[in-house]
């Protein structure tokens, strides 16, 4: 490891900061070698940017090598309207750092499907929703590309695409609109944040560009690069420092709040690993909280409990004076003050659950043990993580499930002020009505998988235990 002051620059927070030896070169020197291939290899190169940390580097770094080698290169940045300030702030600094090098920076502000785990009444969050346009939590930036934009550039796009339907769709666009004979979308994500990220880069099934480890071919013609995927955070404030890169000033806002490297980051702020991070927003950018509190439903629930059993952490809230059972059953009639629908949706899905133990795991009609799997505990736990589809106990989705959340939604459009449908449920269920159609009995959507294979399955209201 190559120690670096971090006065070395300009710009950095006040870290100790290092970068990581690759064989003989530091994966500093690795990643400009990796971006210059690019260029070299590559008629046509995209940066997905984020407004993070390490996207920001990958960009800043891909720029010095284009001015270098004389090349130009487009720029991607989906928008999803609630996200701090400063992130607004940084991103126009990338465009205008990249501006000489740039042949089109396309900055999103369209409305995107995104999960809110945050509320079982509104599962999803359109962003820049038209029919809640005066709740938006921040004005279009200048230059966006929104659902007003004429000429409308993406002929792709759908009425409230998910976040990833539109990446791709905008990579085949880009890559038919240059007439590419090879397209590189280069992605700053690094393996050492998750091991999901790591298997994913690393799988040897994955086809590759020349086998190059770091690239993933997505279509004919159209990879995903990932020059910085080795890296660890310490080298990404290692580079920064090093050659005065710009960055998010919000990082040196949880630097001061205690937030640990590790737990730095910015991103869609509901889903459900990234909603652990929702009290950052109240104590760095107070101001962009109350606009979140009257925007997005379950916000201020989610703050609260983000850091509890309630929201997917090991510990429990279980009284130690309840059995699990007698835990589950309180929590089920305390969901029943809010809302009975939902109460009797547990109870019908719970008892589901028994009968099929009992027919497959050979345990008896209401004898589940309080350990173990199935077990009690599960069931009680599936419910404090607000898992509507009950899929922690292998249900798929069900279409009775879909069409409550609707009558829900639509009756309780007051709390979000915009009473639109929402298109992931619409989707599930014009698959279903399909499956249906075409005869095929099948058809659960996908859900969380079972730890272990199942010898059968119980259909119930349209779905299926998986």
């Amino acid at each position: 490891m190559l120690a670096i002051d971090d006065d070395a620059g300009p710009a950095a927070p006040r870290r100790r900061v290092v970068v990581k030896k690759h064989g003989e070169a530091n994966v500093l020197d690795a990643a400009f070698q990796r971006l210059e291939y690019l260029f070299t290899r590559f008629d046509n190169v995209c940066f997905a940017v984020s407004g993070g940390k390490d996207s920001g580097v990958a960009v800043q770094l891909g720029n010095m090598v284009a001015k270098r080698l004389g090349k130009q290169f487009s720029v991607m940045f989906v928008d999803l309207e609630v996200m701090y300030d400063a992130t607004e702030r940084f991103v126009r600094q990338i465009r205008e750092i990249t501006a000489p090098n740039c042949s089109g920076f396309y900055w999103v502000c369209l409305p995107l499907c995104e999960d809110n785990s945050t509320s079982a009444l509104s599962p999803e969050f359109i962003t820049w929703e038209p029919a809640a346009r005066e709740k938006w939590t921040r004005q279009v930036p200048d230059g966006a590309i929104t659902v007003d934009t004429a000429p409308f550039p993406f002929p792709f796009y759908e009425n409230v695409m998910d976040f990833d339907g539109f990446v791709h769709g905008f990579a085949s666009w880009l890559h038919a609109k240059n007439e590419a004979r090879r397209t590189a979308v280069v992605i700053g994500i690094r393996t050492d944040e998750s091991l999901r990220r790591f298997l994913a880069v690393a799988s040897d099934t994955k086809p590759r560009f020349e086998n190059l480890i770091w690239t993933t071919e997505v279509r004919p013609g159209i990879y995903n690069a990932y020059p910085i995927y080795d890296w660890r955070v310490e080298d990404v404030w290692g580079a920064t420092a090093r050659l005065g890169l710009e960055y998010n000033r919000v990082y040196d806002l949880m630097q001061q709040a205690g937030v640990p490297l590790s737990r730095q980051r910015i991103c869609q702020p509901f889903g459900a690993a990234q909603k652990a991070g929702l009290d950052q927003f109240r104590a760095i950018e107070p101001e962009t909280w109350e606009r979140m509190l009257d925007r997005v439903e379950g916000v201020n629930f989610g703050a609260i409990y983000c850091r509890t059993a309630l929201f997917g952490n090991i510990t429990s809230m279980k009284p130690p004076h309840l059995t699990w059972q007698q835990y589950a059953v309180f929590l089920i009639e305390s969901l029943g003050l809010h809302e009975p629908r939902i109460m009797a949706r547990y109870y019908r899905k719970i008892k589901y659950y028994m009968l099929w133990c009992a027919k497959n795991e050979g345990i008896p009609y209401a004898r589940m043990p309080e350990e173990g799997n199935p077990s009690w505990r599960r069931v009680a736990r599936a419910i404090e993580k607000n898992d509507f589809y009950l899929s922690h106990l292998e249900f798929g989705y069900d279409k009775a499930g879909d069409e409550l959340l609707m009558r829900l939604h639509a009756e309780r459009k007051h709390l979000t002020g915009d009473g639109y449908m929402q298109p992931k449920i619409l989707q599930r269920l014009r698959a279903i009505d399909d499956a249906a159609a075409a005869g095929d009995g099948d058809v659960a959507a996908a859900g969380s998988g079972s730890r272990r294979r199942r010898p059968a399955r119980l259909r119930e209201g349209g779905g299926e235990r998986r």
